[in-house]
C-alpha cells in the first residue's frame, strides 16, 4: 500500500507544477515587448502510477513537469526566411531603380535632355538662318557644351550609384560575418545546456532573431538535425555552401579588383569581388543568391546578359538584370551614334577662315586633342592604307600628306629626307594615312557620357565651326547648318530619332523601377502576413497570459488546500488518536 504521507507527495507535486506554470507565465509577461521572444509554456503530465497490490491495482502519484518549452512553429520560420530574402533583394533594387528612374525621367523634363536637346536644336536652327553672326555661332557651341555636360552629369550619378552599391556590398558582407560568428557561438551555448537536460529557450530566441536578420541580407537555407553525439546540429548555407556548421562558421571577404579586371570598361575602380576566406570561390551571380546582397550586386553589375569586357575571352558571367552597367552602356551607345552623325557633317566643311574642318570634330573626348587622337589611331593600327597604283598620278599635295603621315607614324623619321620617304612609299605601293573617317570612328568608338565634350578649339574660336561645305559659296551658305538642324528628325537610332531613343531609355528605367517597387510591396505585404501568423503562435498575448495567471493561481490554491486538508488528517491521526 502507498505511504501514509503519499497524499502530501501528490499535493506537493501539484503545488510545484502550478508554481512552475506561474513563473513561466510571469516570464512571458515580462518579455511581452522583447523583440523575437517566443511564448513559453510548462508542459505537464501525470506522474507514473504506483502498483499497490490491492483490488484497485494502481494509484496515481501526482503530476510531473516534463519541460518548459517555447511555443514556435518552424514552418512559419522557413516561410519568413524565404520571403525575407526576396523582400531584401527588392528593397535594395527598388531604392536604386527609383534613383535611376529619377535621373532619367526628371532629366527629360525642364532640367534635362528634352530641354537641353531642344535648346541645342533651336540654336542650330538659328545658325542655319544666320551662320555668319558670331553670337549665333557662340550660342550653338555653348548649347552643345551644355548638352555634353548633361551627359557628364548622367555618368557621374550612375558612377555614384555603382560606388554606393559596392560599399553596401562590403557592409553587408561584414554584417553576415558578424552574424555567422554570433550564431556559431549561440549554437555552442545551446548544445552545452541542452546536452545536460532542459531546453535553451531564450538562447534559441536570440539565435532566431539573428537568423531573421541574416535571411534579409542573403538567401539562406537553415537546417537543424540531430548529430551522432546526440546534440543538435544547426547549419546555415549561402549558395549551398556552409556559412555556419554547428559550432563552426566560415566568413566571406571582399577584394578590390585591379584596373585590368573591370567587368565593364565603364565600371568605377575598386569594385569588390566576393570570396570565402578559406579560399573557396563564391558565385555572386548564382540563382540561389538572395537578400539585399543580391540586390546590390545586380544593381552594381547588371548588364542585361551582355558579355562583360573582362575576362577578355568572354568567360565572365553576365547578369540578367538592368543595373548601372546597362544604363551606362545604352547611354554611351546613343552618344556613339549621335557623335558619329554630327561629326561627319561638321568635318565635311570649311570654317569662316576658309580652312578645312576635315580634322576639326564638333564633339570630341575630354583631355584629348586631335593630335592625341591621331597618335592613338597609329598605336592601334586603325589608320587607312591607300594603294598607289600609279605614283606619277599622285599630286604634290597628296605626296606632302603621305610624307607627313609617314613621319607622324614613325616618330618623325628625322634620319630620312622627303625623297627617301617617297621612295619607301613607292616601293611599298601603298601609303598609310589618317583620314577624317579614322578620327570620326575613334571618337565614336571611345566617346562616353563621362568624357564627351565640345571641341575646345571651337569654344576658344567659334569661327572654326563649319556651317558650309565651302565658304567659296559665301559665308552665309547654310548647307551644313541645315544638315545639323535636319539631324533632329533623322531616324538613326533603330528607326527612331534622338529624342525617341532617349524616351525609350526613360521608359525602360520606369518599367524596371515599377517592377522593383511592385515586387518589394508585394513581398513586404506577404512578410507582414507571415509575421502575423508567427505571432499568432509564438507571440505573447496579454489577455491569454492574464487568464493563465488566474488558472494557475487557482491550481496553486487547490494544491495548497489539499495540503491543508492532509495536514488536518495527519494531525487527527498522529496527535489525537488514542488520546
Amino acid at each position: 500500500m502507498p505511504s501514509t504521507f503519499f497524499g502530501l507527495t501528490i499535493a506537493s507535486s501539484g503545488l510545484n507544477a502550478a508554481n512552475v506554470s506561474l513563473n513561466t507565465t510571469s516570464h512571458n509577461i515580462a518579455n511581452i515587448e522583447t523583440d523575437g521572444y517566443s511564448r513559453q509554456q510548462a508542459n505537464v503530465t501525470a506522474a507514473d502510477a504506483l502498483r499497490v497490490y490491492s483490488s484497485y491495482g494502481m494509484v496515481g502519484s501526482g503530476v510531473t513537469v516534463t519541460d518548459v518549452k517555447q511555443v514556435r512553429d518552424s514552418y512559419y520560420d522557413y516561410k519568413y526566411w524565404n520571403n525575407n530574402g526576396i523582400t531584401g533583394e527588392y528593397s535594395s533594387k527598388s531604392y536604386y531603380m527609383d534613383q535611376i528612374e529619377d535621373l532619367y525621367y526628371s532629366e527629360m523634363t525642364e532640367a534635362g535632355f528634352t530641354a537641353y536637346y531642344a535648346n541645342f536644336c533651336n540654336a542650330l536652327n538659328s545658325l542655319a538662318a544666320t551662320p555668319s553672326i558670331l553670337s549665333v555661332r557662340n550660342q550653338a557651341i555653348q548649347a552643345g557644351q551644355t548638352l555634353a555636360e548633361y551627359y557628364n552629369n548622367i555618368a557621374e550619378n550612375l558612377e555614384t550609384y555603382q560606388d554606393e552599391a559596392n560599399i553596401q556590398i562590403k557592409i553587408t558582407i561584414d554584417r553576415i560575418n558578424t552574424i555567422a560568428e554570433n550564431v556559431a557561438s549561440l549554437n555552442h551555448q545551446i548544445n552545452v545546456l541542452e546536452m545536460n537536460g532542459g531546453y535553451a529557450n531564450d538562447l534559441r530566441d536570440k539565435r532566431n532573431v539573428l537568423v531573421d536578420e541574416l535571411s534579409g541580407l542573403a538567401g539562406i537555407t537553415v537546417k537543424e538535425t540531430a548529430s551522432p553525439t546526440g546534440s543538435m546540429l544547426y547549419t546555415i548555407k549561402i549558395n549551398n555552401q556552409n556559412l555556419v556548421y554547428g559550432n563552426n562558421f566560415n566568413t566571406l571577404k571582399v577584394t578590390a579588383k585591379e584596373f585590368t579586371e573591370k567587368r565593364h570598361s565603364t565600371d568605377v575602380e575598386g569594385l569588390y569581388e566576393i570570396s570565402w576566406s578559406n579560399g573557396l570561390s563564391f558565385s555572386a551571380y548564382s540563382e540561389t543568391m538572395g537578400g539585399t546582397l543580391k540586390g546590390y550586386i545586380e544593381i552594381r553589375d547588371g548588364d542585361n546578359l551582355e558579355t562583360p569586357d573582362y575576362p577578355a575571352d568572354g568567360s565572365g558571367q553576365s547578369v540578367d538584370y538592368k543595373g548601372v552597367p546597362y544604363y551606362m552602356a545604352e547611354t554611351n551607345e546613343f552618344l556613339s551614334q549621335y557623335t558619329r552623325e554630327f561629326n561627319t557633317i561638321h568635318m565635311n566643311g570649311e570654317d569662316l577662315n576658309h580652312n578645312s574642318t576635315e580634322f576639326v570634330p564638333y564633339f570630341t573626348i575630354k583631355n584629348k586633342t586631335v593630335d592625341d587622337i591621331k597618335k592613338l589611331i597609329v598605336e592601334e593600327g586603325s589608320y587607312t592604307k591607300l594603294t598607289i597604283a600609279d605614283a606619277d598620278k599622285v599630286t604634290e599635295d597628296e605626296w606632302n600628306t603621305y610624307i607627313e603621315n609617314y613621319r607622324y607614324m614613325n616618330g618623325g623619321a628625322a634620319d630620312k629626307t622627303d625623297e627617301q620617304i617617297k621612295g619607301i612609299i613607292k616601293n611599298a605601293g601603298e601609303a598609310s594615312v589618317i583620314t577624317k573617317e579614322n578620327v570620326i570612328d575613334y571618337i565614336s568608338n571611345n566617346v562616353t557620357a563621362k568624357n564627351i565634350c565640345v571641341n575646345p578649339e571651337l569654344i576658344l574660336d567659334n569661327t572654326k565651326m563649319a556651317t558650309a561645305a565651302t565658304v567659296k559659296d559665301g559665308v552665309e551658305a547654310p548647307d551644313l547648318a541645315t544638315q545639323y538642324d535636319e539631324l533632329r528628325k533623322k531616324k538613326i537610332f533603330n528607326g527612331g530619332t534622338a529624342e525617341e531613343a532617349m524616351q525609350s531609355l526613360v521608359s525602360v528605367s520606369s518599367i524596371d523601377s515599377s517592377a522593383a517597387k511592385s515586387m518589394y510591396t508585394n513581398h513586404s505585404n506577404m512578410g507582414d502576413a507571415i509575421i502575423n501568423q508567427r505571432l499568432s503562435i509564438m507571440g505573447v498575448d496579454k489577455e491569454e497570459e492574464a487568464m493563465a495567471l488566474v488558472k494557475y493561481q487557482h491550481a496553486y490554491e487547490l494544491a495548497s488546500k489539499v495540503i491543508s486538508v492532509m495536514n488536518e488528517l495527519y494531525d487527527k491521526l498522529i496527535n489525537q488518536t488514542g488520546v
